[in-house]
């Protein structure tokens, strides 16, 4: 506000001031009376008196001229994508990789792609998608899954992340070295079992027909 401003308003509460310690004493019609005079003598007709011609209320000049902060922008929550989270939590195994696309269907993914429950085309998409080797068979490795304890079965050949799947993601992966040493050598074993049981398997069925040959060759001679 300009200083000639100022000073003029100034000049106006003094003027009031004087005028309200004036007619303070008196009666209220006498108030009147008496203002209604000094109106008529100032050349103003009583009771004519616009808003303009009234004394005007002081103006904290400090707060009219500031201007109120505008509060920071919100910012939006980044969404990633399949490969930055894989690349993040670093999944060593295709049971760990299934809960990942899980999580990041329920949790992470864009609107237009988000939901609780997976299935086996899910799979092949999302492991593409983050450069994870696709397994043989989709539906057995959600199984898999589910059977390792980190999915529940809610329909035919579909499944939703549960409570330890969530926390096997949020709260353990990445693994520590040690942790990843574990898994493969569990991954290992169960390999070299396999492996085993197989050969075992294989060699079964090659001794069975020499035995079957062998008591038909002993019918013959008895």
């Amino acid at each position: 506000m300009p200083n000639d401003e100022k000073k003029h308003y100034q000049k106006l509460i003094e003027a009031q001031s004087k005028i309200v310690e004036a007619l303070e004493s008196l009666e209220s019609d006498e108030r009147k009376r008496v203002l209604d005079a000094a109106l008529t003598l100032l050349g103003v007709e009583p009771g004519l008196i616009t808003p303009e011609q009234r004394q005007p209320e002081s103006k904290d000049v400090s707060l009219e001229d500031k201007s109120p902060e505008e509060p920071p922008p919100v910012q939006p929550t980044p969404i990633k994508d399949i490969r930055t989270l894989r690349k993040e939590k670093q999944p060593s195994t295709d049971i760990e990789m299934v809960c990942l696309v899980a999580y990041y269907l329920s949790k992470l993914a864009g609107d237009d792609e988000r939901k609780e429950v997976m299935t086996p085309e899910d799979i092949n998409k999302y492991f593409e998608q983050a450069g994870h080797p696709l397994p043989k068979v989709p539906s057995q490795t959600l199984r898999n899954t589910k059977n390792a304890g980190y999915l529940d079965n809610v329909g035919e050949a579909k499944f939703k992340l549960n409570a330890v799947g969530y926390n096997l993601v949020v709260h353990n992966l990445p693994r520590t070295e040690s942790e990843s040493k574990k898994v493969t050598t569990k991954r290992k074993a169960r390999t070299t079992k396999k492996a085993a049981q197989n050969r075992k398997t294989r060699n079964s069925k090659k001794k069975t027909p020499r035995k079957k040959l062998e008591k038909t060759k002993r019918k013959v001679k008895s």
